[in-house]
């Protein structure tokens, strides 16, 4: 995501690999506050109640799935199925379950592709309600998306856990058919990938230990 203006000129800025780094940092000490999505941090923070948020939305970022620029066929089809699903109702079905009702579970979802395999790009500690690894099984929204989309194209999904950073250099390589990772759409990555429709809006926030702002 693009970082935003802290107001701070003499902030000194932190990037992390990891949602789990980020929030140690800040438990620790290391950090005075972390941005992040508010849904990944509103999961965490339902269990654990020493953090809280720092004020209105810092910015809003449309986010989309990433393909290589010379692969028009498959982001059309992605479009279509996307299409498909906010006109049937399971899109919203989606976002209650996971957006809003903070869910945990995979619900049954329709049988897998006997296709060719597709190979989607995540980020597995990305956190709820988007990627998330329990108990040895990939759970989530965004992973609920692709095995419905696997569904519709007839493929099973693979999905190859890597940094962040090094996944649309993994797409540019033919290593990957998509970066199923929440992935922002902004100018400069526009030059690298294919956004497709974006298919959510996050709203980012600062948080920080309760104890911290209670002094302020």
């Amino acid at each position: 995501m693009p970082m935003p203006s802290t107001g701070y000129p003499k902030a000194t800025v932190l990037q992390y690999k990891s949602v789990s780094d980020m929030l140690l940092a800040v438990k620790s000490g290391k950090a005075d506050a972390a941005i992040y999505s508010r849904n990944e941090l509103a999961d965490y923070m339902r269990t654990n109640d020493d953090l809280a948020f720092l004020g209105e939305p810092l910015y809003r970022t449309p986010i989309a799935i990433a393909f290589r620029l010379e692969d028009r066929d498959l982001l059309t089809s992605f479009n279509l199925f996307l299409q498909q699903i906010r006109s049937n109702g399971t899109y919203d079905d989606m976002l209650r379950r996971w957006m809003e009702q903070g869910a945990a579970t995979m619900p049954q979802l329709p049988a897998a592709g006997s296709g060719k395999p597709l190979v989607a790009g995540i980020l597995s500690d990305n956190g709820l309600p988007f990627i998330v690894m329990q108990n040895n099984r990939l759970i989530g929204f965004n992973i609920e998306l692709m095995e419905r989309f696997g569904a519709f194209s007839n493929r099973r999904i693979q999905y190859p856990d890597m940094e962040f950073g090094s996944q649309i250099a993994a797409l540019a390589g033919r290593k990957l058919d998509l970066i199923a990772t929440p992935l922002a759409i902004t100018e400069e990555r526009k030059q690298r990938v294919a956004f497709s429709d974006s298919y959510y809006t996050i709203d980012s926030l600062a948080v920080a230990l309760k104890k911290n702002i209670a002094a302020r």
